[in-house]
């Protein structure tokens, strides 16, 4: 009992409504880390507590820049063209959408770097 006679809260609680408040309350909260746990597995989202270490760490890496292009063209590259990219004393040209050049772009770095590349390779889109 405090000073004024009451029990430090409003009104005192039976026994049993703190039960069910303190039940209701955990429930609660197992129900919002459900709720977070499937959109992050929706959204790929790994959490730090599930996979100390990546595994996508010991993969290479491709990066496309299109920094010279903006500067050249004015604006970012699009759409169906004639694709050139330039990366570490490599050239590759492609036709089509840039998507689909990018793609291939993809395959034939995979194909002549050496398989146990881990990094990250910059493709420079050419103008």
């Amino acid at each position: 009992m405090n000073e004024k006679g009451g029990c430090g809260r409003p009104f005192p609680l039976p026994a049993a409504i703190g039960k069910i408040y303190k039940t209701t309350m955990t429930h609660l909260c197992n129900i919002i880390l459900d709720i977070v746990a499937q959109k992050c597995y929706n959204q790929d989202i790994r959490l730090r507590a599930d996979s100390p270490k990546k595994q996508e760490d010991n993969i290479m890496k491709i990066e496309f820049t299109d920094r010279e292009y903006r500067f050249e063209h004015g604006h970012a590259p699009k759409g169906r063209g004639w694709w050139f990219f330039k990366f570490e004393g490599h050239e590759f040209e492609a036709t089509g959408t840039l998507t689909e050049a990018k793609k291939k772009c993809r395959e034939h770095i995979r194909e002549i770097a050496p398989k146990d590349y881990v990094g990250t390779v910059y493709v420079n889109i050419e103008p």
